[in-house]
């Protein structure tokens, strides 16, 4: 296609060099590449060079310095979202711009002002339990959320609005004789209470139910003759009955199996002659037997062998058979008169 200004200045060489007289075609030479200089019958003719180059996707033009140029045809429609291209026999086609991007995770299309858009696909699905991502080869994935806080003193688990929920565990096992914790790392625990009040007299159980108990000692060795006690810090002591009447007129003893007993003293010496008898204060007494016949004129005596009591006359006899001898029964003296040797007879 040529220009007017080209198709005019061609007409105008033509003009001026027509009555150009030549020999030949270079005597013709115009200096214009637009156009074919010829030497016919001594004349020359300058003919426009035809720059046509039969597509229709270029603009055909000449420059007289250079000769035929060709300028692609400019099919800019001013849209984005075209592809503006040129077909050599159609010309200029404007085929719409497809803005897949082959991510599942974009939403694509086309502003004819911008051109294509890829916008991230909004996966959410309003539940608060699941990660909501996307996969570019897969689209939307939602995986549920794991709501573990490596606690192992709650209980963990996820509502659909608030998320991720942890309840506190109760570590119970309605057991008094256990303590009842929570570890982090290892969740309930139930340790066995001690019961112990560190008292000896005391046994130390625990039941379920109440919990500890603290029941005294039976302190018990089975011994009649002792009196059993606990002493705190030391547990049970046994201490001998004091099986003392205060009476020294007993004899006191214990048996393990009846325990006290207080058995009349035997006083008795084996001596007739001594009255045998016990005074509580003092113990057995063994006091001479009194033989008194109340006659001051016997000496009176006990006989242990004949256990019998003996009133022997005093001896008044004064080896003199010229004297009476005799005892005075109220004094208990002997006296002594003389004999009387009158027989009364003279002869």
């Amino acid at each position: 296609m040529y220009t007017l200004t080209y198709i005019l200045s061609v007409l105008l060489l033509a003009v001026v060099y027509a009555d150009d007289s030549c020999s030949r075609d270079h005597d013709c030479n115009d200096y214009d590449l637009c156009t074919t200089d010829l030497c016919t019958y001594g004349e020359c003719f300058y003919t426009p060079v035809e720059c046509d180059d039969g597509l229709s996707c270029t603009i055909d033009s000449c420059d007289p310095t250079i000769g035929c140029v060709q300028y692609a045809e400019e099919c800019c429609d001013d849209n984005d979202c075209t592809v503006d291209e040129c077909d050599p026999e159609m010309g200029c086609t404007h085929t719409p711009f497809v803005c897949n991007d082959y991510n599942m995770c974009t939403d694509d299309e086309c502003v004819p002002s911008i051109g294509c858009l890829h916008k991230p696909m909004c996966c959410c699905d309003d539940d608060e339990c699941t990660i909501d991502e996307c996969d570019p080869q897969s689209g939307c994935v939602h995986t549920d959320l794991d709501c573990d806080d490596g606690n192992e003193c709650t209980h963990d688990k996820c509502d659909s609005v608030k998320g991720c929920i942890h309840f506190e565990a109760t570590c119970d096992d309605d057991d008094e004789c256990t303590d009842d914790h929570c570890l982090v790392d290892k969740g309930c625990q139930f340790d066995i209470i001690e019961c112990d009040d560190y008292d000896e007299c005391t046994i130390d159980t625990c039941e379920s139910g109440s919990g500890c108990r603290f029941d005294p000692v039976e302190c018990d060795d089975s011994s009649e003759c002792t009196i059993d006690y606990c002493l705190t810090g030391f547990g049970c002591t046994s201490e001998l009955s004091d099986c003392d009447d205060d009476d020294e007129c007993t004899e006191d003893g214990c048996d393990d199996l009846t325990g006290c007993y207080n058995i009349p003293v035997n006083c008795d010496d084996g001596d007739w002659c001594t009255v045998d008898t016990c005074e509580c204060s003092s113990g057995c007494s063994n006091r001479p037997r009194v033989c008194n016949d109340d006659d001051l004129c016997t000496v009176d005596t006990c006989q242990s062998v004949s256990q019998s009591c003996q009133f022997t006359p005093v001896e008044c006899d004064d080896d003199n058979e010229c004297t009476t001898d005799q005892c005075d029964e109220e004094t208990g003296g002997c006296s002594y008169s003389e004999v009387t040797c009158d027989d009364d007879d003279e002869c």
